[in-house]
């Protein structure tokens, strides 16, 4: 690393990225590296920086939680030559953190940024927007770019919990055909999620056995409205068990997703809002991004 862009969301997290600036500089100085910092001030600012000036860098940090992360991504897929990102958890959950078993500490972290080397990842692509783990719909979706920045700043992760909560009442069922390599379903749905993490809002765990991120295929969950509260229950069985083979919910894996739904719904990608559609159509990019570790 030698031309060194260090994109900061003040606002990520705890705000520790914006306190802990200096134990970030000052290793990266001390190996020669000098980075030039920019301070993310709005939505979309992370990737519009990358996109008028990556070309002058053979490396991108950012420090932010996973929407920082994947507007940087987006950044980065707008370069005619991608370069690798370093990853400095500093948000509410940092779910692709833990995914891949990146260090959540900044010490750590930038050590490991330091003395790590690139490596190829898949990423998603959703109607023309790339993600880095997640795109989902349904039951408390929604939470994760609702709950305000000031409670995320206080509370951490539980701010979500709080939120959710708040949310219950408006839990409905979606209508939906989805297609996944050729091959269609149709039902009623609370959830769906198109993924490539083993943790998801924090909440949901998923086998390391069952996750690859390059394997060049992403994992989809479905989770099918109850009829009744033994239905419900069922659900609670299976999420609470880690049990997705059952018949309310189920989880497997494919590269090509298409969904239609008989009114726009909201999306939610990598925890932030992702638009409203009718129609959707995911695909994995296989090798696509370069993340040191």
């Amino acid at each position: 690393m030698k031309d060194v862009l260090l994109i900061v969301n003040p606002k990520a997290g705890k705000t520790q990225s914006k306190t802990a600036l200096y134990d970030i500089i000052s290793p990266l100085c001390s190996h020669g590296i000098d980075p030039v910092v920019h301070i993310t001030t709005s939505s979309g600012d992370a990737r519009d920086y990358i996109t008028e000036h990556g070309e002058n860098f053979d490396t991108v940090i950012c420090v932010g939680g996973d929407g920082t992360l994947n507007e940087t991504i987006a950044g980065v897929m707008s370069l005619e030559k991608p370069i690798p990102i370093g990853y400095i958890p500093a948000g509410s959950t940092n779910d692709l953190a833990s995914s891949l078993g990146l260090p959540k500490d900044i010490p750590s972290a930038i050590k490991a940024i330091i003395n790590g080397e690139p490596k190829y990842f898949d990423i998603g692509r959703m109607n023309g927007r790339y993600f880095s783990y997640i795109a989902c719909f349904g039951a408390f979706t929604k939470t994760s770019y609702s709950t305000p920045q000031n409670l995320k700043n206080s509370l951490g992760h539980f701010a979500y919990v709080l939120e959710g909560i708040k949310s219950l009442g408006e839990i409905k069922p979606y209508h939906a055909k989805i297609t996944v390599d050729g091959t269609e379903i149709e039902g009623d749905y609370l959830y769906c999620a198109v993924s490539n993490s083993t943790s998801v809002a924090g909440m949901i765990k998923l086998d390391k056995d069952l996750v690859d991120f390059t394997d060049g295929i992403f994992e989809i969950m479905l989770v099918k409205a109850p009829k009744d509260i033994i239905e419900f229950n069922k659900i609670i069985t299976s999420l609470t068990l880690n049990k997705f083979d059952t018949d309310m919910v189920s989880f497997f894996h494919g590269k090509d997703f298409a969904f239609t739904v008989n009114h726009k719904i909201g999306w939610t990608v990598d925890g932030e809002y992702g638009g409203s559609f009718k129609t959707a159509e995911i695909r994995c990019l296989h090798d696509t991004i370069q993340i040191i570790r």
